[in-house]
């Protein structure tokens, strides 16, 4: 791939960065991950051991619960302030009961002291549940049937057979028998024992033990390993080296390890022995120790978990290639980002390119379009006002040299009709002046008139203001008649009251009252006809309060029209009196112009030979503007223009001195230059919408 262009090689290096970026961490996240997701299979690992080892001591706690319960219940027998007198019938009733309850349990038992228990051995001698001496031996056990037996214990005293007694007999002390094969019913039994001994004041009384399989530690290592897909091996061993659970070799179970490790098993006992927690490491696999504790940390059991390395690094490798996956997705976007931003960002490099490209050619016809704010927007901007800047500039000297070279050809041929035409002009001088001083005496009499006008004007302004100070006197005048008669309303009001009131009183008075009651009655009716006069006259009041407003606003209307007129006719007046000053000037430049023209006869010639002069040089000039290619619009109605010129003048040449007169007359300069200016101005003007219909100038050309 060619990194000759900017937008791949800046793609191409800043790619490689988020490149090195990207691996650097998507490689530092798989090996933290990976390490993350072996410890936390680890952990996971060890924290189902540890699950398996709680449940475990949650089993063996229950038997050793029993077993402390009874060696109290029996102990407190010999307490004097306690009511408790247990006798062997019920201590066999209340072990026999445990032992029902108590489906784990194979088998229970009680072995005391001779007389120890009740000292009457003596009693019992071959009774059932006794041998010979008498002691109070009862061991109570389960067939397959489970269905309870009794029977003697024996051998309780003989060391190896008898240590479930012995040991705690020394120690004073809880034990838990290393796990052994026990014959019922000529089946092997898996089974350990737990031991309490009864101690009262300090003295050795007995024991309490409970015998349980242990079938189903295998039952649930082989139910965790089974939940792994059969990836997980898990063994447990008791603290004499024994089996309990193998899950890898089930034969091995009841087992010592010297049978399976020979030569180095004394290492792995005295590992179990020590009871550390341990993280081994092997070439396919991990071993992870867990010690497994009864009571005060005193013989410890050891679980072994083996779990091969690919389950663990299957999950670490799964989650690598996801992150792989996602640092290269990621990269993949970036760089499409990148690249689709760089080439946002070059294009206007690459029009500015393409555009430096034309312009060493000489085509300065370009047009820079780009819209941005930054660095690149403002050089597009400049040098887009720099290229309109020079083709304005070309344009103007191509059109000045163009405009040159046909004035100096038309100067060259109108100089000489200048010669012919100047006495012609200086008698056309002589009429102007004498219309001009007729003119000027029109002129005079227009501004005496209106300064008359102006005279009329403020009379009628100031007749006007008087009127409006008229007016509002009159308002105010309505206004306060209508409060006086208000007053006279509020009178006939109360007439009107007080003859209610003499009338009342009249009545009172009865017939001395009567003829006063008639005087009331009439003054009642003088009130209410004066309270309707007065109402009426309100109303007539404001009405007429109304229309003197209404008179005072068209007033106010008509004062600012009318001061309006009289400042138009000081205007007037005002242009008046420039005109004629003006006319006076014109008359006055006209006799000057007559001199000039007389001038101007001889100045010809030798405007004829510079313009020829001046004609050469444009061409050159023209040659040399040729190299740059300019707007084509504007260059067509250039040379539109020019060939109109020369058409003109051509036809002109050929007038005679009645024609040209008749010609000049009917020209109106004004419609050339606005259409002059229409095309100078209208860049979308091509020439094809000039109408060239047969008017009076036509007419003209066409009999020549």
């Amino acid at each position: 791939m060619k990194l000759n262009s900017f937008k791949i090689r800046v793609t191409f290096i800043v790619g490689i960065v988020i490149a090195v970026t990207i691996i650097i961490l998507t490689s530092f996240s798989v090996v933290y991950h990976r390490e993350q997701v072996i410890s936390y299979s680890k952990n996971e690992i060890k924290l189902r051991a540890k699950n398996l080892v709680s449940n475990i001591k949650e089993s063996f706690n229950e038997a050793r619960f029993v077993t402390k319960t009874l060696a109290y219940s029996f102990a407190s027998k010999f307490n004097k302030n306690s009511p408790s007198s247990i006798n062997r019938n019920d201590a066999n009733n209340m072990i026999k009961k445990v032992l029902s309850e108590n489906k784990n349990a194979m088998g229970m038992c009680t072995c005391w002291e001779p007389n120890a228990f009740d000292n009457l051995d003596k009693n019992f001698i071959n009774k059932k549940g006794h041998d010979n001496t008498g002691r109070f031996i009862p061991y109570w056990w389960r067939d397959e049937e489970n269905i309870i037996h009794l029977e003697p214990l024996v051998k309780y005293e003989v060391a190896g057979i008898g240590d479930w007694y012995l040991i705690p007999k020394k120690t004073k002390k809880e034990a838990i028998l290393n796990p052994y094969t026990y014959k019922i019913n000529d089946k092997d039994i898996f089974l350990t024992t737990i031991v309490n001994p009864v101690i009262v004041n300090n003295k050795f009384k007995g024991v309490t033990t409970v015998d349980f399989t242990i079938d189903f530690i295998q039952k649930k290592t082989m139910e965790i390993k089974k939940s792994y897909d059969d990836k997980l091996d898990i063994s447990i061993i008791a603290n004499d080296g024994t089996y309990v659970a193998n899950t890898s070799k089930e034969d091995l179970v009841t087992k010592n390890i010297s049978e399976y490790y020979k030569n180095d098993y004394r290492e792995h006992l005295f590992l179990i022995k020590q009871g550390k927690e341990l993280i081994k490491e092997n070439d396919d696999s991990y071993e992870i120790y867990l010690p497994i504790y009864f009571n005060e940390n005193k013989s410890p059991w050891q679980l072994i978990c083996t779990i091969k390395k690919d389950i663990i690094l299957e999950n670490a490798n799964n989650k690598m290639f996801i992150l792989i996956f996602i640092g290269t997705l990621f990269l993949i976007i970036c760089v499409s980002i990148i690249y689709f931003l760089i080439s946002r960002a070059s294009d206007p490099l690459k029009k500015l390119v393409e555009t430096t490209d034309k312009i060493t050619v000489g085509d300065l016809s370009v047009n820079i379009k780009i819209k941005r704010n930054d660095e690149i927007g403002h050089l597009a901007k400049s040098f887009g006002t720099m290229v309109k800047n020079l083709r304005q500039t070309i344009l103007t000297i191509k059109n000045g040299a163009t405009s040159v070279s046909d004035g100096s050809t038309q100067i060259s041929d109108s100089s000489q009709q200048i010669a012919q035409g100047a006495s012609e002009q200086a008698s056309s001088a002589e009429e102007i002046s004498s219309s001009i001083e007729e003119m000027v005496a029109t002129i005079n009499q227009n501004t005496e008139n209106a300064q008359q006008t102006q005279n009329i004007a403020k009379k009628a302004e100031a007749g006007i203001l008087e009127g409006q100070r008229m007016v509002l006197k009159t308002v105010g005048t309505m206004r306060k008649i209508a409060e006086k008669i208000l007053i006279i309303k509020d009178i006939s009001e109360r007439t009107d009251l007080l003859a209610i009131n003499a009338a009342i009183e009249a009545a009172r008075a009865g017939e001395f009252g009567r003829g006063f009651a008639v005087v009331a009655l009439e003054i009642r009716n003088l009130a209410e006809n004066s309270q309707k006069s007065s109402k009426e006259i309100i109303e007539l009041a404001n009405l007429s309060v109304k229309i003197a407003e209404e008179s005072g606003d068209i007033l106010n209307k008509l004062v600012p029209d009318v001061k309006n007129t009289s400042t138009l006719v000081q205007e007037i007046t005002s242009a008046n009196e420039e005109q004629y000053s003006s006319a006076n000037q014109i008359s006055t430049a006209i006799q000057q112009l007559n001199s000039i023209i007389q001038e101007n006869s001889s100045t010809s010639e030798e405007l004829a030979t510079g313009a020829e002069e001046l004609e050469s040089q444009s061409k050159n000039l023209l040659d040399a503007i040729e190299f740059f290619n300019l707007d084509e619009k504007r260059d067509k109605i250039s040379m539109m223009q020019n060939k109109v010129m020369d058409y003109v003048t051509k036809a002109f040449k050929t007038f005679d001195d009645e024609t040209k007169e008749n010609f000049i007359s009917k020209l109106d300069i004004n419609k050339i230059k606005n259409v002059n200016e229409t095309m100078k101005n209208d860049e979308n003007f091509d020439g094809r919408n000039i109408s060239l219909s047969n008017d009076d100038l036509d007419d003209e050309f066409e009999k020549i």
